[in-house]
């Protein structure tokens, strides 16, 4: 920490400079690219178990949906948000996951703002501003094709709104610590800090490097500053802990809701341990937007970023120390929490929030490189990158539609008053309601069966559930209310057994194959789906009670 040097921002009142007059243009560019990228056929794709938990949650009045959010494991902030977008631009697929690309298309000129005030203070070259200007260009450019950016923010869930607000409560914490009149961005700061608290947990960990962060430039500071400064480091001290305070203000009354969800987690924790291999494919991911193929390109990457990060480090100044512990904090506590737990928490989604610093780094190296050449390779590389990984990602867009789509029209189709639709799991309840909504069909019965032990399992999504999609099963026993019933099958999943109830006979079959469900896994098997639907019957015309 020593070897951080201070940087003295500009005046605020310092009027337009070149380098903000040259980059508008390119940056407009680059936002349009990025927007392009989140939107380039949106709706294609059918939705994922995830996305349609998204919809399903939306479907349930404010004060219901607060509560079942907090039966899940997730802040409710983004599924408000989304309720109220929803009412204006309606469910289809690319309604639902529009806010996300537009989110995700907004932290854009965030990153920029972030970059371009790095090293803004070094004066000394005339064109030292348009050099960090072009940088910050440069990082907005990685931000706008990023591949697992592009993808989380082609996805109805949380993460594009998490990337904005970490974005936008880093951009704020630097103007408050620079500006004559800091009050107003202190504010901000808090709301925006909160914003995130109430979106996704990962706020924890930009919090903590936030604090860490300015603990170390006081620190610094006191040590230089004369007595007469003193104030001025007194004053930015309670303006951060006046925001914090707001922060926990206004988050207190979500804290018993938060204890709750974490220890639900910690007693039912459905992820696998990590093993090596994972932990090498999630770092290659994260860093670089590819796949891994293997443990060389892993290794190399690792061992580059380490030393980029050790280059970096050294004579840092605070900005550049501030992205540093933005990027590195989630895997430095995530790691030792898994350690000494035994619980995995480096979760390869989770980590989109601190790419955003990641990818602001670049345009720190782009600043230090000495010369126009070793600029013109960093980005020709970066870039090259970024566009590969994209083009396979939007290239595994198929034109198929999904199997469950078709599955459900036929549902819309052949169901009648009474007949009950069965699925197997709470996960594909959500999925054939959604489907059968957006085919027309009339109101119908879909329920799963769940056992006792199901109910505390957050990857079933049972919190989504009304009471009526839910046929209770104790000791293998459950009853079936229903003349008729049509069996939905996922055919793709290996744990999806077809386990007709006794005292029903199958009249009849259909098996539909189609495009992919959209999904944050890339692997083969997810670029298909196929479902079965089965018509049973009860023989004697009797309830049916099965075991």
């Amino acid at each position: 920490m020593d070897r951080i040097r201070k940087v003295d921002m500009p005046s605020q009142h310092t009027p337009p400079s070149l380098g903000r007059r040259f980059c508008l243009a390119p940056l407009l560019v680059i936002v349009a690219f990025g927007g392009f990228a989140r939107f380039h056929r949106l709706g294609v794709e059918g939705l994922g178990v995830d996305e349609t938990f998204s919809w399903r949650i939306t479907r349930y009045p404010i004060p219901v949906m607060v509560q079942k959010t907090a039966e899940d494991v997730h802040p409710p902030l983004y599924y408000l948000i989304l309720k109220g977008w929803t009412a204006v631009w309606g469910t289809s697929p690319f309604a639902l996951r529009s806010l996300s690309s537009v989110l995700g298309t907004l932290a854009i000129p965030v990153l920029f703002a972030i970059c371009a005030g790095i090293g803004l203070g070094d004066r000394t070259k005339p064109r030292n501003e348009i050099l960090i200007h072009s940088g910050a260009l440069l990082s907005a450019f990685l931000l706008a094709a990023s591949p697992t950016q592009v993808e989380y923010s082609r996805y109805a869930r949380m993460y594009s709104l998490g990337v904005l607000l970490a974005g936008a409560a880093t951009w704020l914490l630097l103007k408050a610590m620079v500006h004559r009149r800091p009050l107003p961005y202190w504010i901000a700061y808090g709301v925006t800090l909160t914003s995130f608290m109430y979106t996704h947990y990962f706020a924890l960990y930009c919090g903590a490097a936030h604090v860490a962060f300015f603990a170390g430039c006081l620190l610094l500071q006191a040590r230089r500053d004369r007595l007469e400064h003193g104030r001025r480091s007194a004053a930015l001290a309670a303006g951060f802990v006046a925001a914090n305070a707001l922060v926990l203000l206004l988050v207190l009354p979500w804290i018993p809701v938060f204890l709750s969800q974490f220890s639900k987690v910690q007693s039912n924790f459905w992820l696998p341990p990590l093993t090596r291999a994972n932990y090498e494919r999630i770092f290659l991911t994260w860093s670089t937007g590819l796949i891994s193929f293997g443990s060389i390109e892993s290794w190399a990457a690792f061992c580059a970023f380490m030393a980029l990060f050790a280059w970096l480090a050294r004579g840092a100044d605070r900005l550049t120390a501030f992205l540093l512990l933005q990027a590195l904090t989630p895997w430095v506590v995530g790691i030792a929490y898994s350690i000494l737990a035994e619980r995995p928490l480096v979760i390869e989604r989770f980590l989109a929030f601190s790419q955003l610093a990641l990818l602001g780094l670049w345009a720190v190296v782009w600043r230090r490189l000495p010369d126009r050449l070793m600029r013109s390779a960093l980005a020709g590389s970066l870039g090259l990158t970024c566009l590969l990984g994209l083009w396979s990602t939007i290239g595994q867009i198929g034109e198929k539609r999904p199997a469950i789509q078709q599955a459900s029209e036929l549902l819309r189709d052949r169901v009648r008053p009474g007949d009950l639709v069965l699925v197997l799991e709470p996960i594909s309840v959500n999925l054939v309601r959604y489907y059968a909504e957006c085919a027309g069909a009339r109101p119908m019965r879909v329920c799963c069966r769940v056992g006792s032990r199901s109910k505390s399992l957050h990857m079933n999504h049972f919190a989504s559930l009304d009471p009526n999609d839910v046929i209770w099963e104790r000791d293998g026993v459950y009853s079936l209310d229903a003349g008729r019933v049509w069996h939905v099958v996922d055919l793709q999943d290996p744990s999806s057994v077809n386990q007709p109830p006794r005292g029903m006979e199958p009249l009849v079959s259909w098996i539909f194959e189609g495009g992919s469900s959209a999904t944050l896994t890339n692997s083969p098997e997810h670029l298909v789906s196929r479902y079965r639907v089965t018509e049973y019957v009860e023989r004697h015309g009797n309830p049916i009670t099965c075991r």
